[in-house]
């Protein structure tokens, strides 16, 4: 499913980076999960706390933070050499929420100074609001259960409370952001 996420996060955002961060619920720190650039020695073991660089104050304060430019510069940045994404120019990073709580966070980088638009920091802070159920759920509940159901909020968006799978989710989100590319990957659908 974070493949997904990331995938459509791409297609929206025309971004060069993202990464997904999620909440550890028995240390409460926030835990690299997701990365489309190869991370591989730090998925599962690059921690973040609350508060702790942009990523920490977007957990903390439940709030999106977008920088266009010189991200790098920003007081609440936290550099982590082994990451190149640190070193490009723009950065939105946005919470995954479910249940009124902080469970992740979706960071968006860009190389080249980029001005988020209203419209993308929407798109984006919707994808977190809608995947955090199903995130939670099927990432972090170690219970067996079956996929979950949509609970949407918003009918603005085209649902009406009966959108079925977390995949139908994004697909409205897809179709909501006005993408026309493939939303998951062959033979993933």
């Amino acid at each position: 499913m974070l493949g997904e996420i990331i995938g459509l996060t791409l297609q929206v955002t025309q971004c060069d980076a993202c990464l997904v961060y999620l909440i550890d619920r028995a240390t409460g720190e926030l835990v690299l999960r997701g990365s489309q650039v190869p991370h591989a020695a730090d998925l599962g073991k690059l921690r973040m706390r609350f508060g702790e660089g942009v990523t920490g104050w977007v957990a903390e304060h439940k709030s999106p933070v977008a920088l266009g430019h010189h991200a790098p510069w920003d007081a609440r940045f936290k550099h982590i050499e082994r990451l190149v994404e640190d070193t490009y120019q723009a950065l939105l990073s946005v919470p995954v929420i479910s249940g009124g709580e902080v469970i992740g966070i979706v960071n968006v980088h860009h190389r080249e100074p980029h001005e988020h638009s209203p419209n993308e920091i929407g798109l984006v802070s919707f994808m977190g609001e809608q995947m955090g159920s199903a995130l939670s759920k099927s990432l972090l509940d170690t219970s067996p259960r079956k996929k979950p159901t949509c609970v949407c909020e918003t009918k603005a968006a085209g649902c009406n409370g009966r959108c079925g799978t977390w995949r139908k989710r994004l697909s409205l989100a897809k179709r909501w952001a006005g993408c026309n590319g493939p939303l998951f990957p062959q033979g993933e659908g």
